[in-house]
């Protein structure tokens, strides 16, 4: 078993090779001086599409690794994991071109290091984090796994292994710490789900942006799909965690709502899709900033989504309301409300209704927070802050 098998830093690779492939396959030319002030720059176009074209062509490399030695040895696998950073910030894009969205491509098991090692203090977290990482499953096909570290507790040991189950993936432990616990009982239990047959049945689904997590600007993108993934848990809300693989229709018809949990990098084809779901009857929650920002983290000069909101977005968020109360339509309960809120405005072009409003003390509106807008065969709702 090899550990820590990566390319590191942000510098590599520069070499000849990838510099012609990359400038042959996008056109682009990266710069040969070190002190060049696009090197690093996570506002410059040209570094952001090099960092893209990086992952990929190292994706590509362990693809090519994998194909070759299976023609001698077709039972050769591959198995990797990594800590929670490799898959909820930008650091593996960033830093060493190479995340688990990228292992996946090439790797037939995949896990993390569950971090936490109090799991059952921290058991919202790594909850949410276990049926996360699910949408690598859903999107590749591959096996998950989440190694638990139990502090020599049979109980963290018995618990860390309950949540891998709830989510269909399966376990690495110290099975040492159990045998002094029936856990190992429940384990071994026949008639435990088949984790290789057993499918989700949930009707919602929460879109994890690989783009948004790679290129977020104004805000940090993970906190609003990990925070309302609790959220449903708590309600005990089935929901599924998907990427940006699944959102085709093959996929996403498998779901009554979609949520995008302020995903503001998304490209034209995804647009294209999501409003197609919409039009066959797909049902959408749009919050935050999403779609303000082209797939590599560019402002768009127009939101693309306007026309099955019926709201216009602006996307250089030039025109904020502070907050106030939130009151909502018919009642007279008023929540404060301390954040900041985009001003959205009506397309006309569309029936729009608003749910909630940020009011003043006096009660006067200041702007809509929860807005819906229906068509024939499906509603598309869209929550504003910043």
């Amino acid at each position: 078993m090899l550990d820590e098998v990566c390319f590191h830093g942000e510098n590599f690779c520069g070499c000849e090779y990838c510099r012609r492939q990359f400038t042959r396959e996008t056109g682009l030319v990266m710069p040969v001086e070190e002190n060049s002030p696009v090197i690093n720059n996570m506002n410059s176009k040209l570094w952001k599409s090099w960092c893209v074209w990086r992952t990929r062509a190292i994706g590509d490399w362990w693809v090519s690794l994998r194909k070759i030695i299976q023609k001698d040895h077709p039972d050769f696998c591959i198995m990797g994991y990594m800590s929670t950073y490799g898959f909820q910030t930008n650091n593996g894009t960033i830093s060493y071109a190479y995340d688990l969205f990228g292992m996946a491509r090439s790797n037939d098991f995949l896990g993390t290091e569950i971090m936490e090692r109090n799991v059952m203090d921290n058991c919202r977290t790594v909850f949410t984090d276990r049926k996360s990482y699910n949408l690598l499953r859903l999107a590749y096909g591959s096996p998950m796994f989440g190694l638990v570290y139990p502090l020599e507790s049979e109980h963290f040991a018995y618990f860390g292994w309950a949540m891998n189950n709830m989510n269909c993936q399966a376990n690495w432990s110290f099975l040492d710490t159990l045998k002094s616990h029936n856990a190992v009982a429940y384990i071994r239990w026949r008639e435990n789900m088949d984790k290789m047959m057993a499918q989700p049945v949930s009707e919602i689904a929460l879109v994890f942006s690989k783009k948004s997590r790679d290129w977020p600007k104004w805000q940090s993108y993970q906190l609003d799909v990990l925070g309302i993934s609790q959220i449903l848990t708590d309600s005990h809300i089935q929901h599924d965690v998907i990427c940006e693989e699944n959102l085709n229709p093959n996929d996403l018809k498998k779901y009554r709502l979609v949520v995008l949990p302020s995903m503001c990098c998304i490209s034209d084809a995804e647009i294209a899709i999501l409003k197609e779901y919409v039009r066959t009857g797909g049902h959408l929650l749009i919050t935050g900033h999403t779609a303000t920002l082209d797939d590599i983290g560019e402002t768009r000069k127009v939101w693309g989504l306007a026309d099955i909101t019926g709201v216009n977005v602006p996307t250089n968020f030039d025109s904020f309301q502070k907050g106030g109360m939130l009151l909502e339509t018919g009642k007279n309960v008023l929540i404060e409300f301390n954040q900041q809120i985009l001003k959205i405005s009506s397309t006309e072009k569309k029936t729009t209704e608003t749910h909630i409003n940020v009011v003043d003390k006096q009660g006067k509106v200041l702007a809509p927070a929860l807005s819906a807008a229906n068509s024939a065969k499906a509603k598309s709702y869209i929550v504003r802050r910043d």
